[in-house]
């Protein structure tokens, strides 16, 4: 099921996706090299950072999809980022950028989840598909 969807520009290129009590600040920083093997997204317990394209190339669409037992497709969702668990202990799940300017929110049976991010591009996507559930 679509729960939610935002776009628009990213100005620093990360989409933040957490609980939305949590405080994703104790995150660990993105290594400071430049090569093609930068992690695509960094993870803690309740907060998840995903490297997208910077504001100053364009617009990003994100779509945040909750599983709910049904078939979904991924038309944004060509390239698979990976999986990590999110814990959502408020039952509110936030995306929103770097500086939470720009956010949209879904309501959720509070717990823990599997998150699992979907690309139209390997780096710099411009499109985002994010699916939660509750199994890996």
């Amino acid at each position: 099921m679509l729960a939610a969807r935002m776009a628009g520009n990213f100005g620093y290129g990360l989409l933040v996706i957490r609980d939305s009590k949590a405080d994703f600040r104790d995150l660990p920083d993105f290594p400071r090299r430049n090569d093609a093997n930068q992690p695509r997204f960094l993870s803690a317990e309740d907060a998840t950072v995903v490297r997208i394209q910077h504001g100053s190339d364009g617009d990003v669409e994100v779509r945040l999809w909750i599983d709910d037992g049904e078939a979904w497709t991924r038309p944004h969702g060509v390239v698979g980022l990976g999986q990590t668990s999110l814990s959502l202990p408020s039952g509110r799940i936030l995306l929103c950028d770097a500086l939470q300017e720009k956010s949209v929110t879904a309501t959720v049976t509070p717990g823990n989840y599997c998150l699992q991010i979907y690309a139209d591009e390997l780096a710099n996507a411009s499109a985002m598909d994010i699916l939660l559930s509750t199994r890996p």
